[in-house]
């Protein structure tokens, strides 16, 4: 790990672990991996209750890396102890069961240097989706969209348009959790979606790569596939906040709460699609036909979940 300097900053790329024996080992040996070669790598164990098998293979790395154990509380909190405890001017985030390729890094931080290390500047890549196995399933949706540099404004559309973006992917700097505040520990679905609103609406930018440097895996055990009601009822109590942000900063050219009325509408999140449009039309911002558009998405996503569930299934398989 060398010293801070204005070309080569220091990368933290932080890996918050819960029961990762089975993947852990290939995404630590990846951030190790990274041609960029300034960076340190923070594991942290999320309370993992596998008789100690997590615990053992943080610490067959030794020195190599930094290591951290606390009581589980999800990943907001394990990605909170990273960042609290980081030494680099930019976070990378690293679930455990993903892997990055060689160069994440060091192509990220060739984007950043063209700005000039600009600290209201995020760097994104794609991904590709592998298997238990690591063999690939498919590649990212968006693997050449909006390549270069997206201001504030595009790259909040964007994240709701996506309905997140996945958090591996990007590179941020420090100085946005300092100014956005750290992940919100009361939630365990959408708290990496809740934290990149608050980025983007503090005007942050974003330079899309179209390099596929992660691999992110998809495999039964995880939240995204289990936890429906969850991911309901923290959209319900996140969008109290987020509705009157979109809405103060929504005008005749910039339709953000209009696109996070219709993210909720495909995910069948009623209660927000109406404070939505009770909203909307306390400021006049929606149009008739706006309304509905908008009601028919409400109907598609009360069949989407049926949807869902039949892919899982079949991805499974």
């Amino acid at each position: 790990m060398e010293k801070q300097n204005k070309r080569n900053p220091l990368v933290s790329v932080i890996i918050p672990v819960y029961n990762g024996a089975n993947y852990m080992r290939e995404a630590i040996d990846s951030a190790l991996a990274q041609t960029y070669k300034n960076t340190e790598v923070i594991v942290v164990n999320d309370g993992s209750d596998d008789n100690g098998k997590t615990d053992e293979i943080a610490l067959s790395y030794g020195d190599k890396i930094r290591y951290f154990k606390k009581k589980n509380g999800g990943v907001s909190s394990a990605l909170n102890v990273g960042i609290k405890n980081m030494c680099g001017e930019y976070f990378s985030w690293l679930s455990h069961d993903d892997v990055y390729t060689p160069c994440k890094i060091e192509h990220q931080i060739d984007l950043l240097k063209t700005v000039g290390f600009d600290k209201k500047t995020l760097a994104m890549c794609c991904a590709d989706f592998i298997d238990e196995s690591s063999q690939k399933i498919r590649d990212t949706k968006s693997s050449t969209k909006n390549a270069g540099v997206l201001d504030w404004k595009e790259s909040l559309s964007r994240l709701i348009d996506d309905g997140c973006f996945i958090g591996c992917d990007l590179l941020i700097p420090k100085n946005a959790f300092q100014e956005c505040g750290s992940f919100d520990e009361n939630l365990r679905y959408i708290q990496d979606f809740y934290m990149w609103i608050n980025i983007f609406t503090q005007k942050y930018s974003l330079f899309c790569s179209p390099d596929v440097d992660v691999h992110s895996r998809v495999h039964g055990g995880q939240l995204t596939n289990t936890g429906r009601e969850m991911f309901v009822a923290e959209s319900q109590k996140t969008g109290s906040k987020i509705i009157p942000l979109l809405a103060e900063l929504s005008d005749d050219d910039n339709d953000f709460l209009y696109r996070y009325a219709l993210y909720c509408a495909k995910n069948n999140i009623k209660e927000n699609v109406k404070e939505c449009l009770s909203t909307a039309d306390k400021k006049k911002l929606f149009s008739l036909r706006q309304k509905i558009k908008l009601r028919g998405f409400v109907l598609y996503g009360g069949i989407r979940p049926v949807i869902r569930n039949a892919y899982y299934r079949v991805l499974k398989n």
